[in-house]
């Protein structure tokens, strides 16, 4: 009896042995959990043109020697969300307590179904797997093509994940359907990049056309060439800095643009900027602006380094710096065009709208270089809500004002300038009337209100007969881009 008793007792004792280790070797790793994955962004790159699902998987690492619990991991859009999960082998777009193993994974299978032909898909569908364990959160973003599109990019760049590949993007875009750029597009020198009119084309974060050729974008008032981000969601329509810019280099050919609109980009146009230094009247680039439209730009609507600018009956507002910015010398001819900056949700107007400089910088030297300036703005409108300093700076080095030579002719403006010279003529300033009726609203409606100033105030002979809406101008025209 007593040989049973220790025998059941070193049983017993065995079994709470191996009970005690298996209950050692389930335990969990309790400290902040920072799992690893197998990518950040899970791009689907797949262009539907009739309905079609894809699916793609990505792999969760634990790094303990510990078992670590996954508490949840689920989509972030949430039953709205167009992608679908299959965790570790189990289906469900929300689940719970999954556990992986020490120094082990986990697949995560992500699958998505794409209408094309819905319209009201946005063009690149993101939503996010978010992944909460250990009161900590990370996930992966998943990216997928809502839309048929184009897409434009270096075929390495989701691989590589860098903005730095090129792409080259001459040629013909055609208007059937949108076209999607990542990365940077290059049109070569010799090379032109033509625009049908009606294209709509969305860039991508961080994404810029660098002309060196020459860019034809030739719009309509009913078939305007748009460029502008790829979240069409609402809560990003104002948003600047998107993207990157449209940047037409030292050395390129004539540039035109016509009913164009630019918007939410870091700078919209950027003409004649040059890492090497090479700065001479021969490789000044031109680039001609009509009936264009640039906003909501976090930096400049226009940014001009020693270059030629035509534009007429254009509109610029809100940048978080100047709207338009004329540096270094160049030509620059503005006619019938409105200038405008208010601070928004997300515009800070704390710069002028307009700044002018006859000067650049020696990028070796660190020498003053300067140029000559050649600027004129006729029937041209330059306000904003500056109350010291106002809406124009003209910045020449000390000394050097004979090489900038500027002219307001027929302008409102808002400025601080004296305008009884000769570089304004008929020109009138709001500067000492904050609610001056100049638009309709300040809020993006550069309408000419019905008491403005600007209303027949024009010079008649300027000779541009109608306005940034096809709408003819009659024999005392208004100034600015709209014709009441």
């Amino acid at each position: 009896m007593q040989r049973k008793i220790i025998s059941w007792f070193v049983f017993a004792s065995i079994i709470g042995g191996l009970f005690f280790v298996s209950c050692r070797k389930d335990k969990f790793y309790t400290g902040t959990a920072n799992l690893n994955f197998s990518t950040d962004t899970l791009t689907f790159d797949t262009v539907f043109t009739t309905i079609g699902s894809t699916t793609q998987y990505f792999k969760i690492y634990n790094p303990y020697s510990k078992k670590v619990r996954i508490n949840r991991i689920h989509l972030q859009n949430g039953s709205g969300s167009l992608f679908r999960l299959n965790v570790d082998g189990k289906a469900g777009n929300d689940q719970s307590n999954i556990d992986i193993a020490a120094h082990d994974s986990i697949y995560v299978f992500v699958a998505v179904t794409i209408d094309p032909t819905n319209k009201n898909n946005p063009i690149v569908v993101y939503d996010k797997v978010l992944v909460e364990s250990n009161e900590s959160q990370s996930g992966v973003v998943l990216q997928a093509w809502g839309q048929d599109v184009y897409i434009h990019r270096n075929h390495g760049y989701f691989k590589n994940k860098t903005d730095s590949l090129y792409f080259n993007a001459s040629g013909t875009w055609k208007n059937d359907k949108p076209h999607l750029v990542f990365g940077v597009g290059i049109i070569p020198g010799g090379n032109t990049l033509i625009i049908q009119q009606g294209t709509k084309i969305y860039m991508h974060s961080g994404a810029s056309l660098y002309v060196w050729g020459a860019m034809n974008a030739i719009g309509t008032k009913q078939d305007s060439i748009v460029f502008q981000g790829d979240r069409l969601e609402h809560d990003y329509d104002n948003i600047p800095g998107q993207w990157e810019s449209l940047q037409f280099l030292r050395g390129s050919q004539t540039s035109t643009l016509t009913h164009v609109i630019i918007k939410n980009a870091d700078y919209g146009v950027s003409i004649g900027s040059d890492t090497s230094n090479n700065f001479t009247s021969s490789n000044k680039p031109h680039i001609v602006l009509d009936k264009c439209t640039i906003k909501n730009c976090n930096s400049n609507c226009i940014f001009s380094y020693f270059a030629d600018i035509d534009a007429t009956n254009c509109l610029f507002y809100n940048s978080n710096q100047q709207t338009v910015q004329l540096l270094f010398g160049g030509i620059a001819n503005f006619k019938q065009c409105t200038l405008v900056d208010f601070s928004t949700t997300f515009i800070n107007h704390q710069y002028e709208v307009l700044r002018i400089s006859n000067w650049g910088v020696d990028a070796i030297t660190k020498q003053y270089i300067v140029t000559q300036s050649h600027v004129n703005f006729i029937n041209c409108i330059v306000f904003g809500s500056l109350q010291t300093n106002k809406e124009i700076n003209l910045d020449p080095v000390p000394g050097s004002d004979s090489t900038l030579h500027y002219t307001f002719d027929h302008c409102l403006l808002r400025t601080d300038l004296s305008i009884s010279n000769s570089h304004f003529v008929n020109c009138l300033n709001g500067v000492d009337n904050d609610k001056y009726p100049v638009f309709i609203n300040n809020e993006g409606n550069y309408k000419l209100d019905a008491g403005s100033p600007a209303v027949n105030a024009g010079n008649a002979s300027l000779g541009v007969n109608d306005d940034i809406n096809d709408k003819t101008r009659d024999a005392s025209p208004d100034i600015g881009c709209f014709e009441r």
